[in-house]
């Protein structure tokens, strides 16, 4: 089971890198952002709307069936991509598949310190909102004492949020600046942390007042990726598929750090949860600030 996971990790992690990459190939400027809002509403969405199709299916079938929706769900995906996805970097773009290259070109990547930062930005922001994912058996079932049923009250406002969020995201580009999407987007965010905060500091878990903030965070999150996304992939205009790749290594090496050892010290009540939450909001806010602080002083490594 653990090979056959870890398998599926590996393949799963190849459409995260390809999609934003295509999209970059193919697309500039306002159309990039609004393209980009749009798959960034894909995977948003999925860690939370994961859990509920498997709920679904759970009680229904048993847990075996859910590994045989997977592989059919994979397959159609494949045979899609295969027949309707033709290759978008062209030939003179291309770098060779050899150690050395690869090698050369994640150290090039990884060492730049503006795209670090700027994917340290996005890994730190999601996880303010992931670890409620991670942490939602605890927040949904005993803190705000609903049964097996009631995920959809947690993750239903999340995923409304992520969808108005980058819908807004894909409406404003071109008429704001990068910069201004992405502090709209963190006002936001720190707005939501502020409430759910407030809140919990004088009340237990409670629907919709724990769930709304949520929804709000994850509202301005969905608004500020896209425009991150596309500022550090110009960062290194020739290597934006690698770029890719090492801004989702970042993001899912910090979401398995998250998951293995922040959120159990977290989820006991609503208010670490918000308090962990807010955490990772501000660590987002700083690296952005010192990010745009490298980029106007033209620093680079």
């Amino acid at each position: 089971l653990w090979l056959g996971r870890g398998l599926q990790g590996l393949s799963a992690g190849a459409g995260m890198v390809v999609a934003r990459a295509v999209i970059r190939d193919m697309f500039e400027g306002p159309e990039a952002q609004r393209l980009m809002s749009r798959v960034m509403t894909v995977f948003a969405i999925s860690p939370a709307v994961a859990p509920m199709v498997g709920g679904a299916i759970l009680p229904l079938l048993g847990w075996r069936a859910i590994f045989v929706f997977l592989a059919a769900y994979g397959l159609i995906l494949g045979l899609t991509v295969h027949h309707f996805l033709p290759e978008t970097l062209p030939n003179e773009h291309r770098h060779p598949f050899h150690p050395k290259a690869l090698l050369r070109g994640f150290h090039g990547v990884l060492t730049h310190g503006g795209f670090v930062l700027l994917s340290l930005t996005m890994a730190c922001t999601f996880n303010g909102f992931f670890i409620y994912v991670l942490g939602a058996p605890r927040f949904v079932l005993e803190h705000l004492h609903l049964s097996e049923q009631g995920f959809i009250w947690l993750f239903g406002p999340t995923v409304v949020g992520m969808m108005l969020g980058s819908t807004l995201s894909g409406r404003v580009a071109g008429r704001w600046s990068p910069r201004r999407t992405i502090l709209t987007g963190f006002t936001v965010m720190l707005c939501a942390i502020a409430a759910n905060l407030a809140y919990h500091a004088g009340h237990p878990g409670a629907v919709p007042w724990s769930v709304l903030p949520i929804g709000t965070y994850n509202f301005g999150m969905a608004l500020a990726t896209p425009s991150l996304t596309l500022m550090a992939f110009d960062l290194v205009p020739h290597r934006r598929g690698m770029a890719a790749s090492c801004q989702s290594f970042l993001q899912v090496g910090l979401n398995s750090a998250t998951a293995s050892v922040i959120v159990p010290l977290l989820w006991a009540t609503p208010f670490t949860l918000a308090l962990g939450a807010g955490s990772f909001c501000v660590l987002g806010l700083v690296a952005f600030s010192l990010a745009q602080k490298r980029l106007h002083t033209g620093v680079t490594s």
